[in-house]
């Protein structure tokens, strides 16, 4: 879930997030993780626009992972805030 800061890129039309929490009770796991850079939207002119980047785990175990978030709307639809975290221990 998002926590902390944020942006709009100068070519979205939406807010994305820089700092997640990521909770899995059922793996004990807790971590934050935050953006390594701030400016890692992609866009796009038939497909939505992204913002994708890699990020830090700042709290938990210590890590680098890749973070992906879709909330522009494709011509003529409507947004949809998603999003999905890759990653492993250094």
């Amino acid at each position: 879930m998002p926590s902390g800061r944020a942006t709009q890129p100068a070519r979205a039309t939406a807010t994305y997030p820089l700092d997640w929490r990521l909770r899995v009770p059922g793996a004990g796991l807790d971590l934050s993780l935050r953006a390594a850079a701030r400016n890692q939207f992609v866009p796009m002119r038939i497909l939505p626009s992204f913002w994708e980047g890699a990020a830090d785990i700042v709290q938990g175990q210590p890590g680098a992972c890749t973070v992906e978030s879709v909330r522009e709307a494709p011509a003529g639809g409507v947004a949809a805030a998603q999003g999905g975290v890759t990653g492993s221990p250094p």
